[in-house]
């Protein structure tokens, strides 16, 4: 079984249809992943400091796990569970060096990666007191939440310990740099100043997941009950979207005049955004400024309620011109994916 590649917004949650085309618009603009910034300064791979970058296609063995792999996995959920349970608590983790390393956005939860250098170059491999990067869900009233951890490895280094229970993902579709993680450009390319990559990344949900404690994302809907504790707001879907999607919906469609319901409509029956605007008599370059310049003014916003930091805004920014162009071209049957020799100047889909 191939491993998966995927972004972290993903158009599979629940939500209304204009909702729902504004989620897959900007999917590839919002590959703020899970990945640690501070590891992409110098290009170094987790557990190495000095390996050179490159990637190894995963696989994972197609068969259910034997009883021994299925007891490795469930004791590593339990000292998970135990070790990292002093980081309930926000301020011990960043007395212990956990720093914000992604937005608050994690397929349809306001969730963030918290990510330690220090024990990211530690050389341990799945330290179930040190893990990584911690997941902290933030509520409405700014207070957070540990929801689960995340360990690295190198490329083809993750121990598989629970056979295919214990599933290391990868993200051959990101980019990241000392400011944080943008998605690749339409030809694969990373921008300036940013890095491929290429390390491993294998999760351990401290909620009661329906894919199991090691899915790649909770589901939003219905991944609503803390281990242990419990969540005292009993939603892991908490406070505003990083992103206003029915807003930037309801700018398209006043651009294109169209009421965002038809947009939502049209595109899932298989039209671009580019195909749409060509039918309205709108330029595709009035689409695309509309677009970038809505999307510039929702980073900021978010900046300025603590859900991204000033780095990852401009990040983000810097390189919404090229992903904003893809993004028009999007159609339900042609998902963004780098370097499948698409680019932004190419003839967009129907």
């Amino acid at each position: 079984m191939r491993a998966r590649s995927h972004l972290p917004l993903a158009p599979d949650l629940l939500c209304s249809p204009p909702t729902c085309v504004a989620i897959v618009i900007v999917v590839a603009t919002l590959s703020l992943a899970m990945v640690p910034a501070a590891t992409f300064a110098s290009g170094a791979t987790p557990g190495t400091g000095d390996r050179a970058t490159g990637h190894d296609e995963m696989t994972m063995p197609d068969r259910a796990p034997t009883a021994a792999e299925r007891s490795a996995a469930s004791a590593l959920v339990t000292a998970v569970r135990s070790g990292v349970a002093r980081l309930a608590d926000p301020e011990v983790a960043a007395r212990e060096g956990y720093v914000q390393s992604t937005p608050f956005a994690f397929y349809g939860l306001r969730a963030a990666h918290f990510h330690n250098e220090t024990y990211n170059q530690d050389g341990k491999l799945l330290d179930p007191e040190r893990p990584e990067d911690l997941m902290y869900l933030k509520h409405d009233d700014g207070s957070l939440e540990l929801i689960g951890v995340m360990f690295l490895a190198p490329p083809g280094d993750g121990p598989a310990i629970g056979g295919p229970l214990t599933h290391w993902h990868v993200h051959n579709d990101l980019c990241g740099g000392p400011d944080g993680v943008v998605a690749k450009a339409p030809d694969g390319a990373c921008p300036a100043d940013t890095y491929p990559i290429t390390f491993e990344m294998l999760h351990v949900w401290l909620i009661d997941a329906p894919d199991g404690p090691f899915a790649d994302r909770p589901t939003a809907g219905t991944a609503t009950t803390l281990v242990g504790a419990g969540n005292a707001h009993n939603s892991l879907v908490a406070g505003d979207s990083l992103i206003d999607s029915e807003g930037l919906m309801r700018a398209v469609g006043s651009l294109l005049q169209l009421d965002p319901t038809v947009i939502a409509h049209r595109y899932a029956a298989g039209e671009s955004l580019a195909k749409m605007a060509a039918t309205q008599g709108v330029d595709r370059a009035s689409l695309v400024r509309v677009m970038t310049d809505w999307l510039t003014t929702d980073f900021t916003k978010s900046t300025a309620r603590g859900d991204m930091t000033a780095a990852q805004r401009d990040l983000l920014i810097r390189n919404l011109p090229v992903q904003v162009e893809r993004m028009v071209a999007i159609h339900p049957d042609e998902p963004w994916v780098p370097g499948s020799g698409s680019s932004p100047g190419a003839t967009p889909p129907a």
